[in-house]
């Protein structure tokens, strides 16, 4: 027998990269897993999970990047001045 939902909780679809099957989560389910990038399985129990990095470390990646090129722009600039 089919249920209907009905009230304010938003749901998201996704669909199983094993076995294609769809399901719901919750918004904040969803947005929980791509933060933290954790495991988190289908009603058939295949393993899922976002790939990439969090936002935090891909921020730690650009400010190290950035910090690299300020010091090689402070050593061009010193052996400009010798």
């Amino acid at each position: 027998m089919d249920e209907i939902l009905t009230g304010t909780q938003k749901f998201v679809i996704l669909t199983c990269s094993s076995c294609n099957m769809k399901y719901g989560v919750t918004l904040e389910f969803r947005d929980k897993m791509i933060e933290k990038r954790g495991t988190f399985y289908c009603p058939s129990g295949h393993s899922q999970w976002f790939p990439g990095k969090t936002e935090e470390k891909r921020l730690q990646g650009l400010l190290t990047k950035a910090t690299i090129e300020i010091l090689k722009l402070k050593r061009t600039k010193r052996s400009k001045k010798k």
